[in-house]
């Protein structure tokens, strides 16, 4: 059964040679390129998962805290976070997952074409016609004798594209010289810087998440580990790794700048938090969105006492000037009652004094001053006859 899937894989490789002018480098840039486009939709919604990874990390370490004595309980609330959440916490791992079969395939179907190198003798021909007696040229399998690959296969030792020889390792070229490893080392130099930028994309998408321990050594030890195998791979096997690494850097890219954030509809991503505390213990939520729901209500909260405090304080204000109101008016009456007492006391004493020409007060009302008295003029004495 893998046989026939092999011979599959290599007839698209044949394909892709025929239409590329008969190119080995050609051939596998475009095999890389239609495997990473099969591979999108699912890379989108692994990219999804990952960034609803990142953005709940907060809320997962609390419930990892919280639960930590109770290994079965913490697994469980796990997963009904990450179902109320729709993550899957997998879901970053697919197109990895899905990828690493290809790359295994890719391998066998290059062993299978070029592992086996056979001499021409005189007696002995597997080589096409055109190779000369003592010189060596590859038998390949899963391909059939007339198709362009096995033909240009069949007649040279060498898969040269670019100058450098595909079929050739990098740690093989730097045995025969340094000149010759050169190109080779290049291309591991493509990949581990492509591979680097590509981690820090996916630890960088967030920078308000925190990032895990796992993140931060796939971040050191990812990049290391692929230039070290691709030190003794293949180039084309190499070349694969280039173009598909600088394919996903170039679609992160993308991502982060025209999708990130938002859902399969196009919407903004909302996260949902699990709230396991007792109902007496309850603060209003948690994630995102319920630490800015708090803040602006607190924010409002803050506006309503200043605004509360402000009204107070006028309404204490016109208190304040109501009560002087109140004693001034009070204070009115008093002088006004003094008047009115003192108006009584002078026309008592005119009977007694004969002039008396000073005003006084007499309060009409309440807090009203009085007019003042007007002396009265003295009866006249009728004279004597």
């Amino acid at each position: 059964m893998f046989e026939s899937f092999f011979d599959a894989f290599a007839n698209v490789l044949n394909f892709f040679f025929e239409i590329t002018g008969e190119s080995y480098g050609g051939a596998i840039i475009l095999l890389t390129l239609s495997v990473m486009i099969i591979l999108t939709p699912l890379t989108l919604k692994s990219t999804r998962s990952m960034m609803r990874m990142q953005r709940l990390q907060p809320e997962m370490k609390r419930l990892q805290k919280e639960y930590k004595d109770d290994r079965q309980k913490l697994n469980e609330e796990l997963m009904k976070f990450y179902k109320e959440n729709n993550i899957n916490p997998l879901g970053g791992c697919l197109p990895l997952l899905v990828q690493m079969p290809v790359f295994i395939v890719l391998f066998r179907v290059l062993q299978g074409l070029v592992g086996s190198l056979q001499t021409r003798t005189e007696t002995s021909n597997p080589c096409q016609d055109s190779v000369p007696v003592g010189q060596q040229c590859f038998v390949p399998k899963h391909l059939d004798a007339d198709t362009a690959l096995y033909k240009a296969l069949n007649a040279t030792d060498q898969m040269l594209w670019l100058g450098i020889d595909l079929a050739k390792s990098a740690s093989k070229a730097l045995s025969e010289s340094f000149t010759t490893a050169l190109p080779y080392l290049a291309m591991i130099l493509l990949v581990l810087v492509s591979s680097y930028i590509q981690q820090k994309q996916v630890s960088g998408r967030n920078p308000t998440a925190e990032v895990n321990q796992q993140q931060q050594m796939l971040l050191k030890i990812m990049p290391a580990f692929m230039a070290f195998i691709s030190f003794t791979l293949q180039g084309a096997l190499v070349l694969y790794f280039v173009v598909s690494n600088f394919w996903r850097v170039g679609q992160q890219w993308f991502i982060g700048r025209h999708i990130y954030g938002k859902d399969d509809d196009g919407n903004p991503i909302e996260v949902t938090a699990r709230d396991t505390t007792p109902d007496e213990d309850k603060p209003k939520g948690f994630g995102l969105k319920a630490l800015f729901t708090e803040q602006a209500e607190n924010v409002r909260s803050a506006r309503e006492d200043a605004k509360a405090a402000k009204g107070d304080g006028g309404t204490k204000a016109s208190s304040a000037k109501s009560t002087t109101s109140k004693n001034g008016s009070k204070s009115g009456s008093s002088k006004g009652a003094s008047g009115k007492g003192g108006g009584q006391g002078s026309s008592q004493g005119r009977g007694s004094s004969r002039t008396n020409n000073r005003p006084t007060t007499a309060a009409k009302g309440k807090g009203e001053p009085a007019k003042p008295s007007l002396p009265q003029p003295r009866p006249r004495k009728k004279k004597k006859r």
